[in-house]
């Protein structure tokens, strides 16, 4: 049978592992294939288990978290891999003390420091570092564990082709005869430009910051492009608007929110952004602003499905009045497109 998830892998942890590997020694990563009902962390949540038995991430905390430390420990001894079902029911047998209501699967993959290990963890460091679309493979036979990467440039590298990978992006898990697979997307942090560095910038910024986004501010302002106001902002770029297009190489999970000081800057940013196909385009304005930018797009060739993708007005129906309350409804908005898109 074979079954699979997607699951967003950390560059810190995979520079762990990776660094781990390299000193030869063992690690042992748990990840969530399966959950139902009320379950802490959801499919997809991970946690490594090293030689000094810290740990990185969590799968939930609690009884579940306990008894999963414990089985990595024995790992270390056993270096076999393994899955194991959690109930969080009082009325369970194998009573957790957790009454969540929820069942989950965790597997317990005992990853050895070999060569083709190190290789695989190496390449995958990279790929992040260049975003490149790529993903870990993890093949899963019996209590032996063969990983390896794909990308959609070269195909598989490190194992041999293990299924249809387009049907990968299914969220359902899907059956073959061919054995269990893991299929584990890996990115960075989503990146999200703001341009304009105004009052909604300024607290936007910090709450992206604090929910794993990427930030990065553009202002024609040098008054306003201080990365003393933007402090967890990965960059600040005081540039012209008229040169996005030679100063951002736009990648498929970049996001766009426009917040400049004007009408017509706006329009100009949209223009040199749009035909780039952000995943996520937001543009701050009223409903008469929107009516005059949609008809100026239109006046520069867009199509109608390219102009009905941009977010406007921006951020989630929240009734949003003040700068701190905007930059909570936009950020709830690209959290919830993130979600899905995952």
């Amino acid at each position: 049978m074979l079954k699979y998830f997607k699951v967003i892998i950390m560059k810190d942890m995979l520079q762990k592992i990776l660094s781990q590997l390299k000193e030869n020694k063992p690690v042992v990563l748990m990840t969530i294939f399966k959950s139902s009902g009320s379950t802490p962390r959801k499919t997809g949540a991970k946690m490594a288990c090293f030689c000094d038995f810290s740990t990185l991430d969590t799968i939930g905390g609690g009884a579940i978290e306990h008894d999963a430390i414990n089985c990595a420990k024995e790992m270390f001894k056993t270096k076999k891999s393994f899955s194991k079902n959690y109930t969080l029911n009082h009325n369970d047998a194998a009573d957790l003390g957790m009454v969540c209501g929820g069942e989950c699967s965790v597997y317990f993959q005992y990853i050895e420091p070999n060569d083709k290990n190190i290789e695989v963890f190496s390449t995958a460091c990279r790929l992040i570092k260049e975003r490149k679309s790529s993903w870990l493979i993890t093949a899963i036979k019996d209590d032996y564990c063969e990983m390896g990467i794909y990308t959609k440039e070269h195909g598989y590298y490190f194992i041999n082709e293990c299924i249809d990978f387009d049907g990968i992006f299914k969220t359902t898990p899907q059956l073959s005869k061919n054995g269990l697979y893991f299929s584990q997307p890996l990115c960075e942090k989503d990146l999200v430009y703001i341009f304009g560095g105004g009052h909604i910038a300024r607290a936007l910024c910090p709450l992206l910051a604090s929910c794993d986004f990427r930030v990065v501010v553009y202002e024609d302002n040098e008054d306003f492009a201080k990365k003393s106001l933007f402090p967890d902002a990965q960059s600040v770029i005081c540039k012209s608007y008229l040169d996005i297009e030679n100063t951002i190489d736009f990648k498929e999970n970049d996001s766009a929110i426009v917040l400049t000081r004007g009408h017509k800057s706006d329009n100009e940013v949209i223009r040199q952004i749009l035909s780039k196909r952000p995943f996520y385009l937001g543009v701050i304005g009223s409903k008469q602003k929107v009516f005059a930018m949609n008809e100026y797009l239109k006046s520069c060739g867009f199509k109608k499905s390219e102009i009905d993708s941009i977010h406007s007005p921006i951020g989630l129906k929240i009734h949003a009045q003040t700068p701190a309350e905007i930059a909570v409804s936009i950020c709830a908005e690209l959290i919830y497109k993130r979600a899905l898109r995952r």
